[in-house]
């Protein structure tokens, strides 16, 4: 009898162990989801950020061309010397459009470098972004495989400790007879 007694507490005690282990698992399992479901979203916006983000750098590398000609000619501008441009007019007025002519294209010029200096910004931006973006589903990939480890160790556990029980059963019940 007391045999008997001190295999039903052992069991009694497995049984326990196991249905700790069964909370663990449908907690476990529940964040397996939740982290499966967070990983589709962060994927998708990772998508969509890497096509904006490709659209983006598209659009600096024409704006870098476009400020780069326009530097090219302020530098051939800047080789004209003051008085060539006073003499190449032939009329006081005609002088006076170039001038003026000439302070709106620098203007311009300023502005479209000023612009390009601000869209470099975003671009960086950005890509700084997109770095993250990728570490973050970096990192919910490598927690998911954890996850999914430990749940796999779990239910191991779970099926070692139940065929315990059952051998334990099959032993108190050849000592009974």
């Amino acid at each position: 009898a007391e045999e008997v007694n001190r295999l039903l507490r052992t069991e009694l005690s497995i049984l326990e162990a196991v249905e700790s282990l069964e909370m663990d698992i449908a907690r476990r399992q529940s964040e397996r989801e939740r982290l499966r479901k967070q990983q589709d979203v962060v994927e998708a916006d990772l998508a969509t950020m890497v096509a904006r983000f490709e659209a983006m750098t598209a659009q600096l590398g024409e704006a870098r061309a476009l400020v780069q000609r326009r530097l090219k000619a302020m530098i051939q501008l800047k080789r004209t010397e003051p008085y060539q441009v006073l003499f190449a007019s032939d009329t006081y007025g005609t002088f006076q459009r170039r001038q003026r002519s000439l302070e709106k294209l620098l203007q311009a010029d300023k502005t479209r470098i000023a612009a390009y200096r601000e869209q470099l910004g975003q671009w960086r931006v950005a890509r700084d972004d997109l770095q993250r973006r990728r570490d973050n589903l970096a990192n919910t990939q490598t927690r998911l495989a954890n996850l999914t480890q430990e749940y796999t160790w779990d239910r191991e556990q779970k099926e070692l400790l139940l065929e315990a029980v059952a051998d334990k059963r099959a032993f108190a019940g050849k000592v009974a007879e």
